[in-house]
């Protein structure tokens, strides 16, 4: 987590190569984050912002239409996957941060060495993707065919 002092002249922007760049503790951000959403999100939903990148074909083979692609300055992300609960009289949509489904850093260091096979999908990776996701699912989580 990096925040600029101070903008230079000349500098390319707020973080150009003449800023000087201090390093903060994101720690207390994400107390922050989550004691503002009332425990709706927690420090151990995010993940570095670099999973995302390796994890959009991934979302993308499972059929989720939109991308992750963060911004380059994002240090941290909480995805969140969602999902309706119904009722007899009504439905309703909920988010769950993603790193409380699946463990992401196991399963990105799984995905990693398959991206070139993500980029251009077969059934065959298909099958291999559910069964890696299914394998790093959290305990309590059951992932729908």
């Amino acid at each position: 987590f990096r925040t600029s002092s101070s903008a230079s002249p000349g500098a390319a922007g707020p973080l150009g190569p003449d800023t000087p760049t201090v390093y903060e503790d994101p720690l207390p951000l994400l107390r922050s984050l989550a004691a503002g959403t009332d425990g709706a999100l927690a420090a151990t939903d995010f993940f570095p912002g670099d999973i995302a990148q390796v994890l959009e074909p991934a979302l993308t083979l499972l059929g989720h239409p939109r991308t992750c692609r963060p911004d380059p300055s994002c240090f941290l992300l909480a995805p969140l996957v969602p999902a309706a609960a119904a009722t007899s009289t009504t439905t309703t949509t909920t988010h769950t941060p993603l790193n409380r489904l699946v463990d992401v850093p196991a399963l990105w260091e799984k995905l990693r060495p398959m991206l070139p096979a993500l980029h251009s999908p077969s059934l065959l990776t298909g099958l291999r993707l559910q069964r890696l996701i299914r394998a790093h699912s959290r305990p309590h989580v059951d992932i729908p065919n």
